[in-house]
């Protein structure tokens, strides 16, 4: 069904878009819908391969299709649009993993005081917890505890001074012990 969408999506674009020159991409045929008729399924299957996950792969070479087809339209001369489209899904995957990575990370931070180490159970839990704090004091956990920020960087951003936020964390550190603690006991 995705993959639908995102081929009506190619064809809408490509129909709007009747400018493209002939060989506007490195001597390819410059229609897009013959490139991704003839690409989107193993780039799919290769994507599957080196990520192990069937619906990730889909996402990630969506994802590099649609970036593949901007550069397209914009006729920047890509001499091997094969190569970019590859290249593309390969930085895709590994800006995913990297994120993915970060939140794990973050996830045991925010639930490293649990009493006792206990261990949440669901994302929900946290989520649920983290509701809980106020606005404020939300930004400034996900910005020092979730994105590993300094003090004085989060501060910046949220424009107030560092030794707010660190007053801010601490107090949304004893809310999310408590909310977390009484989610456990449930």
């Amino acid at each position: 069904m995705v993959r639908l969408l995102l081929y009506m999506y190619v064809r809408t674009n490509i129909e709007q878009d009747e400018t493209t020159p002939s060989g506007a991409i490195g001597g390819q045929a410059p229609d897009f819908e013959s490139f991704f008729s003839s690409e989107y399924e193993r780039l799919a299957r290769f994507l599957v391969l080196v990520i192990g996950d069937v619906h990730e792969a889909e996402d990630v070479a969506q994802e590099a299709m649609v970036r593949l087809l901007e550069q397209w339209k914009r006729q920047t001369g890509i001499r091997d649009p094969r190569a970019y489209l590859y290249k593309t899904a390969l930085n895709l995957h590994g800006r995913r993993r990297r994120r993915s990575a970060l939140a794990r990370r973050a996830m045991q931070r925010i639930t490293w005081g649990v009493p006792d180490n206990q261990a949440i159970d669901s994302r929900a839990e946290v989520l649920a917890a983290l509701e809980a704090l106020s606005p404020n004091d939300r930004a400034a956990v996900m910005l020092v505890v979730w994105l590993g920020l300094p003090s004085k960087e989060a501060g910046d951003l949220l424009g107030i001074k560092d030794s707010s936020i660190r007053s801010r964390v601490h107090r949304a550190r004893k809310v999310l012990r408590v909310q977390l603690d009484m989610e456990a006991s449930e």
